[in-house]
Formats: structure tokens, sequence, C-alpha cells
């Protein structure tokens, strides 16, 4: 199927404008239909468990963040700060676009929490394990 839209596409000249979507549209197929909301049958659905599991992973970010900061002392307590706030933009940045291939479309929430839901949790794993390096 998707190999004759990009036929079909790529006739009409318009190949190049789908590859952002068709790039993205795996990772986001993969994840909508499995993990934490494989069960959700409607956008909506989807929408609204891909934000609460968003919003759990973030959670889950404070508190490992706040665990490391606890045991950092004097510069790496400053550089955890610093690395923490580059890291919160980067995210934000990177999931708004990922997003941005969906704008104005139902798909966009979902895309934006399933991005800050998956580096959440990779950011997670991070922290813990600083922690674990920090006397």
């Amino acid at each position: 199927m998707i190999a004759r839209r990009l036929i079909v596409l790529a006739a009409a000249g318009t190949f190049s404008l789908a590859l952002p979507l068709i790039a993205s549209a795996p990772r986001a197929a993969a994840a909508a239909t499995s993990g934490p909301c494989a069960s959700a049958q409607t956008q909506l659905a989807m929408n609204t468990c891909w934000g609460a599991a968003a919003n759990t992973s973030d959670h889950q970010v404070s508190v490992a963040y706040a665990y490391l900061l606890a045991r950092a002392t004097g510069e790496r307590r400053t550089l955890v700060v610093a690395a923490q706030n580059a890291w919160k933009t980067y995210r934000d940045t990177e999931c708004k676009a990922a997003g941005a291939n969906f704008a104005g479309g139902s798909i966009q929430p979902m895309e934006i929490s399933i991005c800050r839901d998956r580096l959440n949790r990779a950011r997670v794993a991070d922290l813990k394990a600083d922690a674990s390096d920090t006397p």
C-alpha cells in the first residue's frame, strides 16, 4: 500500500513532500499499537492515553533527577542542573519537531506525547546510571 502511494506521489511530483511523513510514520505506528496504549481504539483515546503515559514518565524523570541532585555536591551539582535544563530544552524542541509533521491533525498530540515518553524513559535510565556513579 505504501509502495503504491510512493509511486503515485513520485509520478505526481509530490514525492519529496511525503518523505517526512513516511519517515516518521513507522515509529509512531509501532508505538501507537504497542506499549501502554495498545488497547486504545480511537484517536482521542490514543491521544489521552499517550498524554497520560508522557505525564507519568515526566514524573519519573523528576524523581530520578531529584535523587541524583540530592547526592551531587559542588561543581557536579551545578553541572547536573545545567545538564537537566539543557535536556529539557532538547526534549521539548525534539518532540515539537516530531509533531510538526502532523501540524493541525488529530494525531499531532499523540506524536508529541510518544516522543516525550520515549525521551523521558531514556533520561530516567541515564539519571539512574549517573546516580549509581555518585558516591
